[in-house]
């Protein structure tokens, strides 16, 4: 991805002018020209560098969601390296709502592009009919000013080297309060259960967050983060979905194992990577949760700050005094049944065992026929949401020195380059083994600088280093 393509970074200022609008009626989608824009960025005293011209594009389309249910799109283009503002594998657009998406290239005026918007789940709502359409795009140039110096290596000034934050094994998924508004560097998770398909009686009550429900199903949202940040409640229990290998200390693998539409028209659908959960176009979703049981050691008494609203699964009251929620997901009801709860494992009910803990997970995510609360043909999952959004006090918690966009940690020096490998800050040496950059030494290879905290997402700007900040 582009990162000198972000507005967002390094300090920069908008000043724009609209140059025009078409329109594509019965599509489904509103197309809205390119227009040029001058985007000027601020000289950050703090760091001051010479700056460096680069030619870019903005573009601005938007979808319509012509249903009545709420629906997810892709979003592609045939632009080399586009960088959309937003994440495209899957927006929610509202039902009977329209939802702008921008994109910033450094494709050059004149070229011709086209843009491809595809319903996701359409299929699932009766009557909701949505075919995938191409819409053409016309580039509009601009110009942009970052702070920098490009350097001389091949590929300058595009060459930029990245990493998303790295994942861990006690990854763990949290309910953004809206869809996709996950913290920066964070993976948006996506499970989409067609629950049944007769009769349905799937449905959302109170704050869920990003939980929808649609004519056959339930579509969950969540946010990658890191697990090590959450801990027990001195005197309340709580569970998060399980992203990685392991949960954090403290917590036990748990699984819930929903028992979705049967036959050839299952729908079950996700989005990023969803494992130790699982889901089968057959008819079964997985979902495997970390169970955090009330008063073990390390307790917190406050959620992680996260800078974005979220909430876990919890039955009430509410665990931070905000607003809670129920999901209901009306499972198929087969003969018989297979929804089941048992302590965490592959997915396999085989090597799935029931121990007293799990009576507990069963006031927050159970089945609601009387006496089965680990079975059950149906299922009550209890929200609540545990953290407002709150003000960024200090962007660069774990590196850096935030320079009005980002966290910059420094350049090497004078006729060396910057990258990054093996989560790691390198620079290439100097005569062939030399590391003139205080606090560097030689492995071998290159002038190792410095590890990348796990916590964030590194890349390179014009020879420099950075890590993205925690907020803006």
């Amino acid at each position: 991805m582009n990162r000198y393509l972000r507005e967002s970074r390094f300090g920069i200022r908008l000043r724009i002018s609209l140059a025009g609008v078409l329109s594509f009626l019965g599509l489904g989608i509103l197309l809205i020209a390119s227009y040029p824009n001058l985007i000027i960025a601020e000289k950050i005293a703090s760091s001051p560098q010479p700056q460096t011209e680069v030619t870019i594009t903005r573009d601005v389309f938007q979808i319509t969601n012509r249903c009545p249910q709420p629906h997810y799109f892709r979003v592609d283009s045939d632009i080399k390296d586009p960088n959309f503002k937003a994440q495209t594998d899957a927006i929610l657009v509202r039902a009977s709502a329209t939802q702008t998406v921008e994109v910033l290239s450094d494709t050059a005026a004149g070229e011709k592009h086209k843009a491809t918007v595809e319903c996701l789940d359409c299929k699932k709502e009766d009557g909701c009919v949505q075919n995938r359409y191409e819409v053409p795009i016309d580039i509009t140039s601009a110009t942009i000013a970052l702070k920098g110096k490009t350097p001389s290596s091949p590929g300058s000034p595009k060459s930029v080297s990245v990493l998303a934050r790295q994942s861990q094994p006690t990854d763990v998924g949290v309910i953004p309060e809206t869809s996709g508004n996950c913290p920066i560097g964070s993976e948006f998770i996506i499970i989409s259960m067609d629950d049944e398909d007769t009769g349905n009686t799937s449905s959302v009550s109170g704050w869920v967050g990003d939980i929808s429900r649609y004519s056959t199903g339930t579509t969950f949202g969540f946010c990658r983060v890191d697990g090590n940040q959450f801990h027990s409640l001195p005197t309340r229990d709580y569970a998060v979905l399980q992203l990685g290998s392991t949960c954090p200390n403290g917590s036990k693998s748990t699984l819930r194992i929903f028992d979705n539409q049967h036959g050839w028209n299952n729908n079950n659908w996700n989005h990023g990577n969803i494992s130790p959960s699982s889901q089968s176009l057959a008819h079964t979703t997985c979902m495997s949760f970390c169970f955090f049981q009330k008063s073990v050691t390390p307790t917190m008494s406050l959620f992680p700050q996260l800078y974005v609203p979220y909430g876990v699964f919890a039955a009430p009251p509410a665990l931070m005094g905000l607003a809670t929620g129920t999901v209901h997901t009306d499972d198929y009801d087969a003969s018989p049944n297979a929804d089941y709860t048992c302590v965490g494992g592959n997915c396999s009910t085989s090597n799935c065992s029931v121990q007293p803990y799990l009576n507990d997970f069963a006031k927050i995510i159970y089945g609601t026929e009387n006496g089965t609360p680990l079975a059950g043909k149906n299922t009550n999952l209890l929200t609540t949401k545990v953290a407002n959004a709150t003000p960024c006090t200090n962007p660069c918690p774990y590196i850096g020195l935030y320079d009005g966009a980002n966290c910059w940690i420094g350049q090497p020096s004078p006729g060396t380059h910057a990258f990054i490998w093996s989560t790691n800050f390198y620079y290439t040496p100097v005569n062939g083994n030399q590391c003139p950059k205080p606090g560097s030494w030689y492995d071998g290879a290159n002038c190792f600088m410095q590890a990348v905290p796990p916590q964030t997402s590194p890349f390179i700007w014009s020879n420099m280093w950075y890590v993205e900040p925690v907020c803006h």
